[in-house]
């Protein structure tokens, strides 16, 4: 029974896995499901923080920064929106 109840959560635990961050290489790790994908450090329309994956390596960037020179210019709030926390779709946008 312990058994299967630790693969039920290790399952669980990779359907919704999404980027996570390696301390000892100081590295964000991107899902094996869209290493090439974008996806919000936080929940979306709540974070300006985006982590855009390369080969399965993140890079994380600010939303604020990214669009301070798109019309209405100037830095504000600018949030990471993305359809769902593990579809790897995420892009900045303006309120």
């Amino acid at each position: 029974m312990k058994y299967i109840t630790a693969l039920f959560v290790a399952s669980a635990a990779l359907t919704s896995a999404q980027v996570v961050y390696n301390e000892t290489t100081g590295t964000f790790i991107c899902p094996a499901s869209a290493p090439n994908g974008a996806f919000c450090a936080g929940n979306s329309q709540e974070t300006n923080i985006i982590i855009r994956c390369t080969n399965g390596v993140g890079q994380p960037g600010n939303c604020n920064d990214n669009l301070a020179g798109r019309p209405p210019f100037g830095v504000r709030f600018s949030p990471c929106f993305a359809t769902s926390p593990t579809a790897g779709d995420a892009a900045c946008s303006r309120k």
